[in-house]
């Protein structure tokens, strides 16, 4: 930008120049901004693949034992009798 007004001396006003140098900064940033924001939706997305891959390659691991329905009585079954137990945090 400095190089064409000099180049072309009177084609162009000082506060043009000022204003373009302005708006290829303020363009710059949008720029950074927007490839920050890209970047970061892709890692995003790659995440989410990676577990919709994983979720559909590993193998349920639940036995068929434990997807038997529980007994009403099921907490008198194997009961914990705790007796004179002490706890205490510092």
């Amino acid at each position: 930008m400095v190089a064409i007004a000099l180049l072309i001396p009177g084609a162009s006003t000082s506060g043009s120049i000022a204003l373009s140098l302005f708006t290829l900064v303020t363009f710059s940033s949008e720029l950074k901004t927007l490839i920050t924001a890209w970047t970061m939706l892709e890692t995003s997305l790659g995440a989410i693949a990676r577990l919709k891959s994983f979720i559909a390659d590993t193998p349920d691991e639940n036995k068929d034992v434990e997807l038997q329905e529980v007994s009403a009585d099921w907490p008198a079954l194997g009961a914990v009798k705790l007796e004179n137990v002490v706890a205490s945090y510092q």
